[in-house]
């Protein structure tokens, strides 16, 4: 990646998206809840399209 001019490595782009799934598992978690408010992450909406099978 860094050959293509990105700052980042794959090391630091794998824990980025581990750490947004995180967030957006908890999300979900707490959504779930009966009587719970709706909580959302970063990105949420675009997580939900992508991980939202899972």
């Amino acid at each position: 990646m860094m050959e293509r001019g990105h700052d980042r490595d794959t090391q630091q782009c794998r824990i980025k998206v581990k750490e947004l799934q995180n967030a957006y598992h908890k999300a979900c978690g707490a959504t779930s809840h009966s009587g719970a408010a709706p909580t959302t992450c970063r990105f949420y909406k675009e997580l939900d399209m992508i991980l939202g099978g899972d």
